[in-house]
């Protein structure tokens, strides 16, 4: 028989024993317990986190959702105290961020608006991605987000910028987005204004009676997807005429023009309005002055006043010009003198008349030149053609000849030629008669009445018309002018094709294989999954060569920054298409539905840089065209019909 004495009987014996398993939301606090205090016990817990604790029961915070094992040892300071050891499961429930997306708003259409939102995250060292949802057309855009992770709560900002293509009222939403996948929501109102089109201002200029005059003004709005009516009020109490609009509608600003033609009947100054109006019913308007002018008195109807070398028709000026030389100088030739002593060098014409009652003449003597000339209004770039009837005195030209005899009289030397009549066009507007730069059309020993006709491109706001008289040798000149007329002919070039920047494959050779990444015509292709890639030839007629887009997509990279990208794709299944800004930043999307075999699919926004194509297995790209981006603060060019 044995007897038993312990040693430590009097030694308290305490179990670790964490009681968990233990579940609780995110940011709420946990108390932890391993039963009652022993005052001959120490405790130690490791809360899974990194923290601590020295009790026998803790209250704790985790600042992160998860699962966590917290463990706590028991230690018995007696003589023959042990120490155990005990684990509970902790599981944090995800909480979504409390997210407010700012004030309601109000902004104007177009205007470009920086937008904050905030949130707050009882799981503050969780970190946080947001997108905007602005509600309108535009695809959400990724918020910039700066957040601090400060106990006992995190907090953040949201950034975004936009800008709204139509008035109207919109609920924009962030999403705020843990990394654990729980989402909170913020909502706002967003009032967006109207506001009108701006009408660009259009040089003064001329216009001519019974010539059609086209008049087109450019104008923007900050709404770009306002449609817009147009009209024109020529200024002649002919009222307002409805305009042809030609527009479009890309961010950031709709442009179009508005185009509409008239003919003015009268001489005279008139201002002319052009309004466009949006579907909203905002008016923009602009006015531009328009000058109607034609040849004055160019019948020679209308008047001659007395001048120093005679009678000229009102409006023209006399002028007395040299002949030049061979070697170029005009120097040394003679003016032109009357040819009797009480003759004057101009007159006015009662007998030798085209129509009406009076002619311009011109009689003198010598191998010189005399005429009149006038300067009228012009558009630079348009092109001016002048007609003038003349009648040669064939007594006056001393060497008078048949019309079947003008070739020949034409090769012989310039002292055996006769008087001719001569009309001129200054493009430039000068008044020098004797000007290189004038385009003549010489008329010679023609008895009956006949037509010169003269065509020049103005380079300045005015033409110069001369018609005058050039003596032959022997006899000097005798000629009549009547009823000039002149004709402008407004330039007109339609819009050239927006220029495009295209890739395809047929220089590939068929069933090549190409590395993960290459590069073709200056676009970059990169196979998402790294796998090599393949030309094939396309089974749909007319069979061109073609890339393979491998099931996981198809990174496009640009050479050039774009705002419109197109992709011929061959293939039945479905297509999904990305567009990003160079940081990568989502521009547009394109979901195309399973159609075919050839589908051409387009995708349109500012700064795009790549473009993801993603589709099953079977889809194939057979051509690639882009259309580089204009600068933001560019305009189209002004139609010529607005010089």
């Amino acid at each position: 028989m044995f007897n038993v004495v312990s040693k430590y009987a009097g030694t308290d014996i305490v179990f670790a024993n964490a009681h968990g398993p233990y579940t609780v939301d995110g940011g709420s606090p946990v108390t932890l317990g391993a039963g009652a205090p022993n005052p001959h016990a120490t405790y130690a817990w490791d809360l899974g986190d990194g923290a601590t604790a020295a009790t026998a029961s803790v209250t704790h915070v985790y600042g992160r959702h998860g699962v966590y094992v917290a463990r706590v040892a028991v230690t018995v300071n007696e003589p023959g105290g042990d120490t155990s050891r005990h684990y509970a499961q902790i599981r944090v429930r995800n909480v979504p961020p409390v997210v407010s997306a700012g004030p309601d708003r109000t902004v104007n259409e177009g205007e470009v608006v920086n937008v904050d939102g905030s949130f707050t995250d009882v799981q503050w060292l969780e970190t946080h991605t947001a997108t905007w949802d602005w509600g309108d057309e535009q695809s959400p855009s990724a918020g910039t987000v700066v957040e601090t992770h400060d106990e006992p709560l995190g907090k953040g900002t949201v950034g975004g910028t936009h800008a709204w293509g139509d008035a109207g009222t919109y609920t924009i939403t962030l999403r705020v987005q843990d990394e654990g996948g729980a989402t909170g929501f913020g909502k706002a109102r967003v009032t967006v204004l109207n506001m009108p089109p701006v009408v660009d201002a259009l040089a003064p200029l001329y216009a001519y009676p019974c010539c059609v005059l086209t008049l087109r003004a450019h104008f923007t709005d900050p709404g770009w997807l306002d449609t817009h009516a147009a009209f024109w009020d020529f200024g002649d109490c002919s009222g307002p005429r409805r305009a042809v609009v030609d527009e479009t509608h890309k961010a950031p600003a709709g442009q179009g023009t508005a185009t509409a033609s008239h003919v003015y009947h009268h001489c005279g100054t008139y201002r002319a309005t052009c309004t466009v109006i949006d579907d909203d019913g905002a008016p923009g308007t602009m006015a531009t002055v328009v000058t109607v002018v034609d040849v004055r008195n160019a019948g020679f109807e209308e008047g001659f006043c007395r001048h120093q070398l005679g009678e000229v028709g009102n409006a023209w000026s006399p002028y007395l010009a040299r002949i030049p030389t061979l070697l170029g100088s005009a120097d040394l030739t003679p003016l032109a003198v009357p040819v009797a002593p009480n003759v004057d060098i101009f007159t006015a014409e009662h007998a030798t008349v085209r129509h009406g009652g009076r002619a311009q003449r011109i009689r003198f003597l010598g191998n010189t030149r005399a005429g009149v000339m006038q300067r009228i209004g012009a558009n630079p770039g348009w092109d001016y053609q002048v007609t003038v009837w003349y009648s040669l005195n064939e007594q006056a030209g001393g060497d008078s000849v048949l019309l079947d005899d003008v070739d020949e009289l034409i090769d012989q030397p310039p002292e055996l030629r006769g008087a001719k009549a001569r009309l001129g066009i200054d493009p430039d507007g000068g008044l020098d008669p004797s000007s290189s730069g004038i385009v003549w059309m010489d008329g010679m020993l023609r008895p009956e009445w006949s037509q010169l006709c003269v065509r020049a491109t103005a380079g300045g706001d005015g033409i110069t018309v001369f018609i005058e008289g050039q003596g032959g040798v022997r006899l000097g000149a005798d000629v009549c002018f009547d009823d000039a007329a002149l004709v402008a002919v407004q330039p007109f070039c339609p819009p050239a094709p927006p220029p495009q920047t295209c890739v395809d494959f047929a220089s590939f050779e068929k069933d090549a294989v190409l590395p993960p990444e290459f590069e073709h015509e200056g676009f970059r292709f990169t196979a998402r999954d790294g796998e090599p890639q393949r030309i094939v030839q396309s089974t749909v007629p007319p069979g061109p060569h073609v890339l393979e887009i491998r099931p996981r997509g198809l990174e496009v990279t640009f050479p050039v920054t774009a705002d419109m990208a197109r992709a011929t794709l061959v293939g039945q299944g479905a297509v999904i298409l990305v567009a990003y800004d160079a940081d990568r930043n989502e521009v547009a999307r394109r979901t195309v539905a399973p159609g075919g075999p050839r589908q051409t699919v387009e995708v349109s926004g500012r700064d795009m840089t790549v473009l993801d194509i993603v589709g099953r297995s079977g889809i194939q790209l057979e051509k690639l065209c882009v259309h580089p981006q204009e600068p933001a603060d560019a305009s189209p060019t002004s139609a010529p019909t607005s010089a």
